[in-house]
């Protein structure tokens, strides 16, 4: 009966470790690239800017990533999204994903138009809004926001994300601000806690409501910002709140690239390769 139970528990191991996701906040300076990967398959959550698509591709082959399944934006703004050409010439069977925000003619920065451009003329470019879901390996995509526009400010209708692998919970909040978070609050949608909280707009002051913050109270919350941001980010004072919900904060700009394994029941850190 020992030999069963011993060998029913390394089964369980061994499914947990297949079931295993493996989510990597990439250091992209100025901006935000998120890798999720099951085994040799990878969705990019961002690009990081145009400068930075090398880098991004040099990581992606040391962690081992074959193909990209989709490139999801979480919107246009070039420090999230002008990477888009460089990624997709290397991959150019990747479905890329974005909200499909109508933007006016005259988007400026230019950067930001001409991803548009590119994206909506790509063949396989597809619309997500709230409610919609990916899939890689046993990893859920849900989109919880947005579900419609109301102008054409970018960050307001960035796209948040939450990818769930049986009770484990990662947030992605692109750039949204402090009334996108009240309004996921109020939706009464949201986990009472995550794993992974990668904190909005890069800890800019427009983000981190501390009721937000204090309901999804993350294990883990992560700023994706350059050293000497020159707009300042991140915000001391949200700063402060992301070190008073979180069991821990991590910045890229101190940190460098963080890796964290998603298992069915639990999220732990590990060193990047």
């Amino acid at each position: 009966m020992r030999l069963q139970g011993l060998i029913f528990v390394a089964l369980c191991l061994l499914y947990s470790q297949a079931q295993a996701v493996k989510l990597v906040v990439l250091d992209v300076g100025e901006g935000q690239a998120v890798l999720l990967q099951h085994q040799e398959q990878g969705i990019l959550l961002d690009t990081g800017h145009a400068g930075q698509g090398q880098h991004v591709l040099q990581r992606l082959q040391q962690h081992g990533v074959k193909k990209v399944k989709a490139i999801v934006l979480s919107h246009l703004h070039p420090d999230h999204s002008s990477a888009y050409f460089r990624l997709r010439e290397a991959f150019a069977d990747a479905e890329v994903y974005e909200s499909g925000h109508p933007l006016p003619d005259n988007l400026s920065p230019d950067m930001s138009r001409w991803v548009m451009q590119g994206i909506r003329k790509d063949p396989l470019h597809r619309i997500v809004r709230e409610g919609d879901t990916l899939t890689l390996g046993a990893a859920r995509l849900h989109v919880l926001w947005p579900g419609e526009f109301t102008n054409h400010n970018l960050n307001l209708h960035s796209l948040v994300l939450m990818i769930e692998l049986g009770e484990s919970r990662v947030m992605i909040m692109g750039d949204v601000p402090k009334a996108v978070e009240r309004y996921l609050l109020a939706s009464k949608r949201l986990p009472q806690k995550v794993d992974v909280l990668i904190a909005g707009h890069h800890g800019a002051d427009d983000t981190g409501e501390p009721q937000f913050l204090e309901h999804v109270n993350p294990k883990f919350s992560v700023i994706s910002v350059n050293a000497g941001n020159h707009r300042g980010y991140p915000d001391e004072a949200v700063v402060k709140n992301l070190r008073r919900f979180s069991g821990q904060l991590l910045r890229t700009d101190v940190d460098g690239e963080l890796c964290f394994h998603l298992l069915p029941g639990r999220v732990e850190r590990f060193s990047c390769p």
